[in-house]
Formats: C-alpha cells, sequence, structure tokens
C-alpha cells in the first residue's frame, strides 16, 4: 500500500523534514523551495498530487520542483455552495445550529459526496501509486475528511480535528493500518 507525506508550506520554510497526509495552504508569494521539502529526495518514486486548484498547482510546483505533478481532481476543496465566500461567523449568525461535517451546504456539496470523492482518491493512489509515497497537496475541509478516510473513521469525524493553514498532518502506514503520526504541526523558522 502507499505512504501518505505532506511537505511544509511553499510559504513558511522549516527546518525539518515532516511527512504528512493533506495540505491547506493558499499561495501567498512564490518562494524559494521551503527548507524540509527535500524529505522527497529519498524516496525518487514518490508522487505528487496536488488538486487542480491554483494554489495547491503552485505550491507543489515551489515545494517539489524535482517532481512532475500528478494533478488528482479529487483533492479539490469542498464545494460550498451558496456559502462559498462568508464567515462561519456570518453563516451561524443566520443558523446557529450549523455545522459544515453535519448540514451540508445549500446547493453544495454534502459530507457524503466528500467522503466518497475521498475514498475514490485513496482507491486509486492505492492502485496507481502501490509502494510509493504520497504527498497530496489539499485543502483545509478535504484535508480533514481525507485524513479520517485514510484512517478508517467516518467522515464526520473530521469534525473534531482541526489545522491551521500551512499545517502538516502525517498519516503513515503501520503493521498494515493507517495511523496519524502527527498534525497540525507547524513549519519552524529557519534556524529554529
Amino acid at each position: 500500500s502507499t505512504p501518505w507525506k505532506r511537505v511544509p508550506s511553499a510559504t513558511e520554510p522549516s527546518g525539518r523534514s515532516v511527512p504528512v497526509s493533506s495540505w491547506s495552504s493558499p499561495m501567498r508569494s512564490r518562494s524559494p523551495r521551503p527548507n524540509g521539502s527535500n524529505m522527497l529526495a529519498q524516496s525518487p518514486s514518490s508522487t505528487a498530487a496536488p488538486s487542480p486548484l491554483r494554489r495547491a498547482l503552485g505550491t507543489a510546483s515551489l515545494a517539489l520542483p524535482e517532481f512532475e505533478p500528478t494533478v488528482v481532481d479529487g483533492l479539490r476543496e469542498m464545494d460550498y455552495g451558496s456559502y462559498e465566500g462568508r464567515t462561519t461567523a456570518e453563516i451561524t449568525a443566520e443558523r446557529p445550529d450549523w455545522d459544515l461535517f453535519g448540514s451540508g451546504t445549500p446547493d453544495g456539496e454534502h459530507l457524503h459526496q466528500v467522503v466518497a470523492r475521498c475514498d475514490a482518491v485513496i482507491a486509486k493512489l492505492e492502485r496507481t501509486a502501490a509502494g510509493r509515497t504520497v504527498v497530496a497537496f489539499t485543502h483545509g475541509h478535504l484535508g480533514r475528511v481525507l485524513a479520517c478516510r485514510l484512517l478508517g473513521l467516518p467522515g464526520g469525524a473530521a469534525a473534531a480535528l482541526h489545522h491551521d493553514t500551512g499545517s502538516l498532518a502525517v498519516v503513515e502506514q503501520r503493521r498494515g493500518r493507517f495511523v496519524l503520526t502527527a498534525w497540525n504541526v507547524r513549519p519552524a523558522a529557519d534556524g529554529q
């Protein structure tokens, strides 16, 4: 099966190499490649799997310039429908009991659709990248659902997870199953 890793944000250089499973990092600048992204140099058969959205593609090319990315449409962020561009505070002012992972969004994706998409991505990459490390460049809410599905948890468990933009998560295979070995790890600044 396939180990899943993620690398530090291209806009926040790291002094250490941390494998991860998903990525939430908007492109804020065209910074040089981050320290720590060389973790894949030890794994030349790795697969860089970004979402098709521009910020994920850009981050993948900055973080892993030596790898030709394999765009994975299923890694795009959730479709927020008519809630696109609105903050949680704005939505809960109208719907105090609203929860993205329980209620979904009007005219957007519901959790069962995102779970199906994540399951399809996992199955596809298990077939096409078997035995290789997969570096997935995803987005906030999708990354949380993807991690849950890798761990064999229901997609709704993503509501109990939080990670900051540019943070790292590690999902590795141990004894025949995926385990979470790090979550919401912030890359260290250069020199720390």
